[in-house]
């Protein structure tokens, strides 16, 4: 079992690497069902699997689809949220349509059932023993478990939960296993990933701790850099071809402060770039659209970037309300983001 790691700092090219060095070398080594590749979303999996690689369709995917697979598919609570909700009124969830493409990624919400499922998600992903938990959320949680008890059930956290207990490979038994985005991987998931490497030849754990934007959901930047690994088989990448000096400089002033990181000195590229601070937020969105149209008027695209999805709802009604077209390409099937999808019947729905 040996691990290796790949930090790729912003636009230095992680994934490019990924699929033209790491993923051919293994498929040369051990054929193409010896490979498995994987991350939080089916989306960045497959993006590294595009490169015309013949690895078999179901050796790509998300980490709960592979549990989902060693456990022999199992029901999935989160598909049967109107029945708990009738259960338990008192702890409603909002729910959705169940997706391993993209699991337990959810618009945040005012629910107390949310709020203590939230809470419980993060608990579990990070191992914290349930002696520490906080009584409202484990009083939750043992409602949540006896329920998913009587009906057979298991929750995505459960699929990780269950498999890193009685599954000691990945289906296929690989001999590779690559984890991209893996300092968005939670203490549960890595510990599942680094299970299954024990019967593999290698993993190869792709990231930047830098980027780890998935703590709301128990992602953790020190689970992916710990334990540690001998120093030949860290990896860096340290040219960006996406991020300008002025962009860089100020990045690299801010994640400074940060007290926990594993530091690459990786260089911007050769452009200068501009930073504006606009007069909008959040909230007061009027600024923010007034310049974005006028980028877009002398033939620019925009790319409208914030911390939560949440924060640019106001941003989005407001865009409706103005007859602004906008699209998100990363959810391409999530009518929220793409207004304008489904033709000319949408597009005259939307004038």
């Amino acid at each position: 079992m040996t691990e290796y790691r790949l930090h790729g700092p912003p636009g230095t090219g992680k994934t490019s690497a990924l699929a033209n060095r790491w993923v051919p070398k293994a498929v040369e080594k051990f054929g193409p069902k010896g490979v498995v590749i994987c991350s939080l979303t089916r989306t960045a999996a497959a993006e590294i699997a595009t490169r015309d690689l013949p690895i078999p369709d179901h050796n790509v995917g998300t980490l709960h689809a592979l549990a989902f697979r060693s456990l022999s598919r199992p029901k999935i609570a989160e598909g049967q949220i109107a029945a708990w909700n009738e259960l338990e009124p008192a702890f409603k969830l909002s729910g959705g349509k169940p997706s391993m493409d993209e699991p337990e990624i959810r618009a945040s919400s005012t629910n107390r059932g949310d709020e203590l499922m939230s809470l419980a998600q993060v608990y579990r992903h990070n191992r914290i023993p349930r002696s520490s938990w906080r009584e409202d959320v484990l009083s939750f949680q043992r409602r949540w478990e006896g329920w998913m008890e009587s009906e057979c059930l298991i929750d995505f956290t459960g699929l990780m939960e269950t498999a890193l207990e009685q599954v000691s490979y990945a289906p296929g038994n690989p001999d590779v296993f690559i984890m991209d985005e893996a300092q968005d991987c939670s203490v549960l998931e890595l510990a599942l990933v680094r299970k299954w490497n024990e019967r593999a030849e290698y993993a190869v754990l792709a990231g930047d701790g830098d980027q780890a934007i998935y703590g709301w959901r128990g992602g953790s930047a020190r689970a992916f850099l710990t334990p540690e690994i001998a120093k030949e088989n860290n990896y860096h990448l340290t040219q960006s071809y996406r991020v300008p000096r002025k962009v860089h400089e100020l990045a690299d002033r801010w994640i400074q402060k940060a007290s926990y990181r594993y530091a690459v000195d990786y260089k911007p590229r050769d452009f200068e770039g501009r930073l504006d601070h606009s007069a909008g937020n959040a909230r007061h969105v009027a600024p923010l659209i007034a310049e974005a149209v006028a980028d877009i008027e002398r033939g620019k695209s925009v790319m409208i970037l914030a911390t939560c999805g949440f924060m640019l709802r106001s941003l989005t009604a407001s865009l409706r309300r103005s007859g602004v077209p906008f699209h998100n390409p990363y959810r391409s099937t999530h009518g929220g983001w793409n207004p304008l999808r489904g033709g000319a019947g949408r597009l005259l729905a939307y004038l």
